[in-house]
């Protein structure tokens, strides 16, 4: 008889390994748009922007809402992955035929007849994405980050290696849809090796479609409107401002949204999977909500803000001259990320606690208010754009943290403990970076030696304080390492009580 027990993940070892994930993911994928942003033109990058942004949101109207519905819904595993993947093939096949047939509508809006030639080309991804729900979802539903982050590598590697050869190659913009479209369906693919779950007969029972499509058609749109929000300035730009300086905008996000997806991604998927886990233990889920809050932001306010000072080094160390015009979109997406980071928590906890219509209702919220903002911020070039994202984001943002707040039952006080130790944080790195800064501007130092002096300076004031509040510090992140408590499954419903539905 084997006697060994297996210790199950706590949400801080998922956090980590969704951190790795995130860094050979994300982070990679970041990384390969510096050889590419020398090798390709902006209006490359600006016409892959408008032709993901179709294949974007149709993936994630489709994968997020089911895998969300999947982790939360307790008990009946596997009636309710029967369902879910019942469901993934239908909208699969759906969003595939969707994305094939949007090209020549696309073309219209941007002007760009290419785009009748990519979508098409990027469609059956669609389908392959929507395919990979169900094992993606049994592991964030189980905290098993670890072993997701096998698919996720593999993906991200071979699409790297193949799109930065084909841009060598003169691909052109097909090489970031080659590598697109290769991390998608490797992603999905290698995920199904990995987990043990293999589909039965039939697709569930029709109330657990309903309690599916109950929970996860409010969160499609929900999330539909989250997507329209964060790319719809995308497509304003684009098309008021054309694909030159969408390039040059889009490549000022991504420097932005790489650091801020990797502070997040240790409490993501992570987070909305805790607290579905704790739903109904009001007073754990409430301290969890505060402490991962408080130290997602001990990291990325110190970031970001510091960032801000340093973001015309950072162009000319990574990306070179011809994209300048990139160092003032940085400032407003610098904040913008920051206060994104601060206020996802907030998201996760109102979704999981089951205020799927209220999710939609910011969100799209949120994008009438973006698009308004847009609309005025156009006019002033990209930089008004990038203006316009974060009074859109930066009220958002509030709102979610003022509703997270709200239904976790939160105090003066224990906010208050949470915030205290972030803004200790924050004084002791920025004010450095920006001392350090100056004083090697008026020097005339080349600027890959101010950037270092300004990093090195903000994270001696970081790691001092932090020094000196290890014991909050360390206490915030044992609460993160212990384990949750068991899944509750749900007993079979009595034969009488099915007839009763029935």
């Amino acid at each position: 008889m084997n006697n060994r027990t297996t210790r199950r993940p706590t949400p801080f070892s998922a956090g980590g390994w969704a951190t790795a994930s995130f860094i050979i993911g994300y982070a990679v994928s970041g990384l390969l748009y510096l050889p590419m942003a020398r090798k390709l033109e902006p209006g490359d990058f600006g016409l892959y922007t408008e032709a993901s942004l179709i294949f974007s949101a149709l993936t994630i109207m489709i994968e997020t809402p089911l895998i969300r519905a999947m982790v939360r819904l307790p008990g009946k595993r596997q009636e309710v992955a029967q369902a879910t993947f019942g469901l993934s093939i239908v909208m699969g096949i759906g969003g595939m035929i969707l994305c094939g047939l949007s090209g020549w509508p696309v073309s219209l809006i941007y002007n760009e007849p290419r785009l009748i030639q990519l979508m098409p080309i990027m469609a059956p991804a669609v389908l392959m994405v929507s395919l990979g729900v169900v094992p993606h979802a049994i592991l964030v539903r189980e905290l098993e980050f670890r072993r997701r982050i096998l698919p996720e590598t593999i993906a991200v590697l071979v699409g790297a290696v193949l799109g930065i050869g084909a841009a060598f190659l003169g691909a052109g913009v097909f090489s970031l849809v080659i590598y697109a479209m290769m991390r998608a369906i490797l992603n999905s693919l290698v995920a199904w090796l990995i987990v043990r779950w293999k589909p039965g007969r039939g697709f569930g029972g029709r109330q657990t479609w309903r309690e599916v499509l109950g929970f996860g058609v409010p969160a499609s749109g929900g999330e539909l409107a989250q997507f329209a929000r964060f790319n719809v300035d995308f497509i304003i730009g684009g098309v008021r401002l054309g694909t030159d300086a969408l390039g040059i905008y889009n490549l000022g996000w991504k420097i932005t949204e790489i650091p801020a997806k990797l502070i997040n991604a240790t409490f993501d998927n992570v987070g909305y999977a805790t607290f579905s886990r704790l739903q109904s233990d009001k007073s754990h889920l409430q301290r969890i909500f505060l402490t991962a809050t408080g130290l997602l932001a001990a990291v990325s306010l110190p970031l970001f803000l510091g960032a801000i000072f340093v973001r015309q080094e950072l162009v000319d160390v990574a990306l070179g001259a011809k994209w300048g015009a990139a160092v003032g979109v940085l400032f407003p997406l610098f904040l913008l990320q920051a206060l994104w980071v601060i206020s996802h928590p907030g998201a996760g906890l109102i979704l999981a606690l089951g205020h799927s219509r209220l999710y939609a209702f910011i969100n799209g919220f949120s994008l009438v208010l973006s698009i308004t903002a847009l609309l005025i911020g156009s006019g002033f070039g990209i930089d008004g754009i990038a203006w316009a994202m974060l009074v859109s984001t930066g009220v958002t943002s509030l709102v979610w943290l003022g509703s997270a707040w709200y239904f976790s039952g939160a105090s003066g006080k224990t906010t208050w403990q949470a915030a205290r130790l972030p803004l200790y944080l924050t004084l002791s790195s920025v004010p450095p970076i920006f001392v350090i800064h100056v004083l090697t501007g008026m020097g005339h130092l080349p600027a890959i030696v101010r950037l270092a002096g300004a990093v090195l300076a903000g994270l001696g004031g970081f790691v001092f304080v932090a020094k000196l509040n290890w014991a909050e510090l360390w206490g915030n992140i044992s609460l993160l390492r212990q384990t949750l408590p068991e899944e509750q499954v749900a007993e079979p419903e009595p034969v009488e009580a099915i007839e009763a539905k029935v």
